[in-house]
C-alpha cells in the first residue's frame, strides 16, 4: 500500500539554516518578466493521477469583457464623432487581438500526470515522459525536486498609495535548473495552489515571499 504525500511547506527566510545543496544552488529571484492585476490561473486535480492549471474564472471574465468592448468600438459604438470613427475603430481592433492573445495563453494547458510521468505545458499531448528538458516547457516529474513560490518586482498601478505585486510559481528541478508554471497577484491563492500541488507531486514547497 502507497503511504500518503508528505506535507512540507517550508517559509524559506535564511537560506543559511538550510544543508540542502539544491536551495543554495537555485536562483531566488523571478524567472519572469511581466505581471498582470489579478488571479491567472486555478489549480484543478482531475483524479489521482492528473493535476494541472486551468484560465481563472477572473481571467476569463476581464480579457473576455474587453473582447467585448473591442467589437463595441470597431463598430463605432463609442463615439459619434465621425473625426474619431477611425482612431475608435483601430483601437478596438488592437483591443480584439491583444484580449484574444491573452485568452488563449490562459488556456494554454498545463499537465502534471503521474500515470505518463510528466510535466507540461502545451498543447501536445503526451504518453510517456520526455528524456530531458524540452524547449516547449515539459519535463520528466521524477526530475521536479521542489515547487519554489518568489516576489516579482513587478509595479502595475498605485491604489491609494499601495503597490500591486505579482508572484511566481516555478518548478525546482534536481540540478536547480528552474521551470516557470504560473505568476500572478493574488498571493493567498498561488499558496494554496502549490500548496495543493505540494502534496499531489509528494515534493516540498519553498515559500520565499
Amino acid at each position: 500500500m502507497t503511504s500518503p504525500p508528505v506535507y512540507r511547506y517550508h517559509r524559506i527566510r535564511n537560506l543559511d539554516q538550510w544543508d540542502d545543496p539544491v536551495i543554495h544552488h537555485v536562483l531566488w529571484t523571478p524567472a519572469t518578466t511581466g505581471g498582470v492585476f489579478h488571479r491567472t490561473h486555478r489549480l484543478v486535480q482531475f483524479d489521482q493521477h492528473q493535476a494541472g492549471f486551468r484560465a481563472s474564472m477572473e481571467a476569463q471574465a476581464i480579457w473576455g469583457g474587453l473582447v467585448v468592448v473591442g467589437i463595441l468600438a470597431w463598430m463605432g459604438g463609442f463615439s459619434p464623432d465621425a473625426s474619431t470613427e477611425l482612431w475608435q475603430r483601430l483601437g478596438g481592433l488592437v483591443l480584439i487581438g491583444w484580449s484574444l492573445w491573452r485568452l488563449y495563453r490562459a488556456h494554454v494547458p498545463i499537465r502534471f500526470d503521474k500515470q505518463h510521468g510528466y510535466f507540461s505545458c502545451g498543447w501536445r499531448v503526451r504518453k510517456k515522459a520526455p528524456d530531458g528538458m524540452e524547449v516547449d516547457r515539459a519535463v520528466a516529474l521524477k526530475r521536479i525536486y521542489a515547487l519554489q513560490l518568489v516576489s516579482k518586482p513587478t509595479r502595475l498601478f498605485r491604489n491609494e498609495g499601495q503597490e500591486i505585486d505579482n508572484f511566481e510559481l516555478n518548478l525546482v528541478l534536481t540540478q536547480g535548473i528552474r521551470m516557470p508554471v504560473v505568476a500572478h497577484s493574488n498571493l493567498l491563492r498561488l499558496r494554496a495552489d502549490a500548496a495543493q500541488l505540494g502534496q499531489f507531486l509528494d515534493v516540498p514547497v519553498w515559500d520565499a515571499v
